[in-house]
């Protein structure tokens, strides 16, 4: 049997695990992926960090194999989204990299989605309110870096 402060945890991360995933889905609602699937919006976000990558870099982050990953940018490059070039450190791959209509695609929606939200914030929730939910985000910071 569970003590009193363990089953607070499991009760808090069970509520916690639940509003994450529901705010997500509804953030995903109010601002659709539009053609691009899960995959390919993952590709983008990470070459956003990193600038370029090769499949196989991809694949390693994504945890699939180099061939399913090689299917996901391929499809990016056919819409224009992607560019690559030649590895200069490994002629036998190439470097893959968001082109600038990628790049304004993703700015937008990252905006569309803030707008929302501030939106939404003003819209429901009281200045008191506001400020209690702004400091709980340096605490939701701290479990991210939590191993």
């Amino acid at each position: 049997m569970r003590d009193e402060p363990e089953q607070a945890s499991q009760a808090l991360a069970r509520n916690l695990r639940l509003v994450l995933s529901q705010f997500k889905r509804r953030l995903q609602q109010e601002v659709p992926l539009g053609e691009l699937t899960s995959p390919q919006l993952a590709v983008l976000r990470h070459l956003a960090g990193v600038q370029t990558a090769t499949i196989s870099g991809l694949a390693r982050l994504e945890g699939i194999k180099p061939q399913s990953m090689g299917g996901t940018v391929a499809g990016l490059e056919a819409a224009g989204l992607l560019a690559s070039q030649p590895d200069p450190t490994d002629k036998r791959q190439r470097l893959f990299a968001m082109t600038p209509q990628a790049q304004a695609m993703i700015e937008t929606m990252h905006t569309s989605r803030e707008d929302w939200l501030a939106q939404a914030l003003e819209r429901n929730l009281s200045p008191e309110e506001q400020h209690r939910l702004s400091e709980a985000i340096p605490l939701l910071q701290h479990l991210l870096q939590t191993p």
